[in-house]
C-alpha cells in the first residue's frame, strides 16, 4: 500500500526522485505469498472442502479449491487458492485468505482478518479485526458492527445501523457508500493497497507398498487379531473387532460393517496402514487408540469414505482421491486429500500432530492475532 506526496507541487528533479523512491517502496511493500506449514493444517485438500451445518474445526484447513460450509459452523484459520463462502450463523476465530470471493451469511462473528479479492457479508456481522479486497468491491449488510479497518482498491458499500471503529477507505477514485445511520469512526481516504496471497502447501509424496495375498474375513461379532505385513483384502462384518498392534500394515482394500471396533495399540510404537485401494467403513466404527504413538493411514488412488457417527484418531492422507465423512463424526487428528474433502452435518474435528503439540485456545488466539493478513496499513 502506498501513498505518496498528495496535494502539492514539486519539481522534475523532485518528481525524479519521488518516482525512483517510490519504485523502491512498492518493491519493498509488494504482496508476498502466504505458504501455511501444512503440518499446522486439520484439513488440506488439493480440491475443493464441503463443510456441512453445525461443523466444528479447532485449527487451521486449507485449499487449492474453493472452500464451503453451511450454517453455524464453528472453524479457525481458513486459507484457499481459490473462493471462500460460509453460511448463516458462522464463527471464525483466525485469519481467512482467499484469492478469489470471500463472502458469508448472516451473522457472522469474526476475530481476525477476511482477506480476498472481493468481500460480501450478510446482516449483522459482528468483526473484531480487519477486511481487506485487492481487485473487486466491499459489501457489509446491515448492522454490521467492527472494531477493525475495511480496506479495497474498489467501491465500499455499508448498509444501514453499522458502526466502523476503524478507518473505511476505498481505492484511489472509487466511491464509500453507505445507508442509514452509519458511523465510521477512522479516515475514509481514498488509498491503494496491497495484500497477501495464499499458495497452498505441498504434500509429501509417499511410494505405494506392496500387498500380498492374505484375505481376511470378520464373521458378525468375532475379534480378529492381525500382526503387521502384507496382506490382500480385510473385510469384517457388522459389530466385529479388531485388534491391531505398532508396525506397518499392507493391504489392498479395507472394509468394516456397522458398529464395528478397531483397536489400535501404540504403546510399542506407531500403526501404519497403507491401503492402495478403496478405504471405507459403516455406520457408527469406532477407531480407539491407546498407548503413546499415532495411527497413520495413507491411502492410494481410491475414494475414502467413513459413514455416520464414525470415530476416528488418526493422521489421513488419500492421495489420487476424495475424503468423505458423513454426519455426527468424532475426528481427532490431520486429514488430507489430493482431491476434495467433505465433513458431515455436526461432524467435530479436533487437531493433533505426531510431531506438534495440540493447541491450546491460548496459542491459537495468538496465532489468530499474529496471522492478520493485511499487508499494509493506513500511512
Amino acid at each position: 500500500m502506498l501513498e505518496i506526496f498528495w496535494g502539492f507541487r514539486v519539481s522534475k528533479f523532485g518528481q525524479t526522485l519521488i518516482a525512483v523512491y517510490s519504485f523502491v517502496l512498492l518493491v519493498a511493500l509488494s504482496a508476498q505469498a502466504t505458504t501455511i506449514n501444512i503440518d499446522e493444517l486439520s484439513l488440506w485438500a488439493g480440491g475443493t472442502i464441503g463443510i456441512g451445518s453445525g461443523v466444528s474445526v479447532n485449527a487451521a484447513i486449507a485449499s487449492g479449491g474453493k472452500i464451503s460450509a453451511g450454517s453455524g459452523a464453528n472453524l479457525r484459520s481458513i486459507y484457499t487458492e481459490d473462493r471462500i463462502w460460509l453460511g448463516n450463523n458462522a464463527t471464525v476465530n483466525g485469519t481467512v485468505l482467499a484469492n478469489k470471493q470471500a463472502q458469508a451469511g448472516n451473522n457472522l462473528n469474526l476475530a481476525g482478518s477476511w482477506t480476498g479479492s472481493s468481500v460480501s457479508f450478510g446482516s449483522n456481522a459482528n468483526i473484531t479485526g480487519d477486511i481487506g479486497a485487492e481487485t473487486y468491491n466491499i459489501n457489509l449488510g446491515n448492522n454490521a458492527v467492527m472494531t477493525g479497518d475495511v480496506l479495497g482498491n474498489k467501491n465500499i458499500w455499508i448498509g444501514n445501523n453499522s458502526t466502523i471503529a476503524g478507518d473505511v477507505r476505498p481505492g484511489s477514485g472509487y466511491n464509500l457508500s453507505t445507508g442509514n445511520n452509519v458511523t465510521i469512526t477512522g479516515s475514509t481516504q481514498q488509498g491503494s493497497f496491497t495484500f497477501d496471497s495464499f499458495d497452498l502447501p505441498a504434500l509429501d509424496q509417499l511410494q505405494q507398498s506392496t500387498i500380498g495375498t492374505d484375505n481376511i474375513y470378520g464373521l458378525r461379532y468375532s475379534t480378529t487379531t492381525l500382526l503387521p505385513g502384507e496382506y490382500r483384502n480385510w473385510s469384517f462384518n457388522k459389530n466385529t473387532t479388531l485388534n491391531l498392534s505398532a508396525g506397518e500394515y499392507s493391504l489392498r482394500n479395507f472394509w468394516m460393517n456397522r458398529d464395528g471396533v478397531v483397536n489400535i495399540d501404540t504403546s510399542a510404537g506407531d500403526v501404519t496402514l497403507n491401503v492402495v485401494g478403496q478405504f471405507s467403513t459403516a455406520g457408527s466404527v469406532s477407531f480407539l487408540k491407546s498407548g503413546s504413538g499415532s495411527l497413520f493411514i495413507n491411502v492410494f488412488d481410491h475414494d475414502v469414505w467413513l459413514d455416520n457417527d464414525v470415530r476416528l484418531t488418526a493422521i489421513l492422507k488419500v492421495y489420487n482421491g476424495d475424503l468423505g465423512v458423513d454426519r455426527n463424526a468424532q475426528l481427532t487428528g490431520r486429514f488430507y486429500a489430493t482431491g476434495d474433502i467433505w465433513l458431515g452435518n455436526n461432524t467435530q474435528l479436533e487437531y493433533i500432530s505426531s510431531a506438534l503439540p495440540v493447541p491450546e485456545p491460548s496459542t491459537l488466539a495468538i496465532f489468530a492475532v499474529m496471522g492478520l493478513l493485511l499487508s499494509c496499513k493506513k500511512k
